[in-house]
């Protein structure tokens, strides 16, 4: 299947959107009917930022693991992107000797991205502030660019506030995957996916259908990470704080407590809300028995339907 491919099923099409330059960014998005209308309420645009070895549809996996019920259910627009160097979206490789992948990134979203997908998802006017959504290994990169925003008094679009999810302060386990020395990316197994993104199975914290869904989207929800992006990481650990610190927008952050790549603990949740000093809300929580797939999770619609609730009510 054709990472651009969609069930029309799901309520989210594909798009495609020129940023200039010859570049481009491409993503899904459900836009529901009602948002087409004048609304008497504020409402978000949310734009999910997808983790590594994923794509624009992590945030569709299928039906039960899916924002669109959400989206449709409440008129609000959910955008899904393909970040840089994944999907369609234009690549920022290769990078200069001083650069770094997930600073490089925040820089394409905050000067080229966000802005098209703010201009084209809202031309109605209807709509209030953007809310980002990241997993993962796109939370650094949210991360730099709400702090990005908050220094550019002249930025392209509204940025109210962040949903964080599957990330903290410690990584829990290393991802075995095969580096093609020619390509420069790597890819992990099927098996290794299944167990990074979902956790071991006898601690059930998703459906049948979510893993059998995951094993048959392996071309769209299994994709090479850049090798890059794997370097951002010790040096994130080492100078995110610098950034985390700059954010000055409502945050939301959780985690699922059996979450394979990241240590699922209060503890570093508390410790990675520490950082947030310049932030005016910080919501904090640890999923009881929930994977590093949050969205993926058995309890997928509840989440939803608290991001979607956080989003809502700080652009009120």
């Amino acid at each position: 299947m054709d990472p651009l491919e969609h069930s029309a099923a799901t309520g989210f099409t594909p798009f495609t959107l020129p940023l200039g330059g010859g570049k481009q960014c491409s993503g899904i998005a459900c836009v529901p009917a009602s948002n087409q209308e004048k609304s008497q309420h504020a409402l978000p645009l949310i734009i999910g930022i997808h983790g590594g070895t994923c794509t624009a549809a992590y945030y569709d996996l299928c039906p039960e693991a899916s924002a669109a019920p959400v989206s449709v259910a409440t008129g609000i627009p959910f955008v899904s992107i393909d970040r840089p160097s994944y999907g369609q979206t234009s690549s920022i490789l290769p990078l200069g000797q001083d650069q770094d992948f997930w600073h490089e990134t925040a820089r394409a979203l905050h000067n080229d991205i966000l802005p098209a997908v703010w201009q084209h998802f809202n031309s109605s006017g209807n709509l209030a502030s953007i809310v980002l959504d990241a997993n993962s290994f796109g939370v650094p990169p949210a991360i730099i660019t709400a702090a990005l925003h908050a220094e550019d008094p002249a930025a392209k679009y509204p940025l109210a506030g962040m949903i964080l999810t599957g990330w903290n302060v410690e990584m829990n386990n290393s991802a075995a995957m095969d580096f093609d020395e020619t390509t420069k990316r790597a890819l992990p197994t099927p098996k290794v996916k299944e167990l990074m993104m979902l956790s071991e199975p006898e601690y059930a914290c998703y459906t049948p259908t979510v893993a059998q869904q995951l094993r048959q989207q392996g071309d769209r929800q299994n994709v090479s990470v850049p090798q890059a992006e794997v370097g951002s990481m010790p040096s994130w650990f080492r100078n995110g704080t610098e950034y985390m610190e700059k954010v000055k927008i409502p945050t939301m952050a959780a985690i699922g407590d059996r979450d394979w790549l990241v240590r699922g603990s209060s503890e570093c949740m508390e410790a990675f809300k520490r950082h947030f000093v310049s932030t005016p809300r910080f919501d904090i929580s640890v999923v009881n028995n929930a994977p590093h797939a949050l969205e993926w999770s058995k309890y997928s619609l509840g989440f939803y339907l608290r991001c979607f609730g956080f989003a809502s009510e700080i652009v009120s």
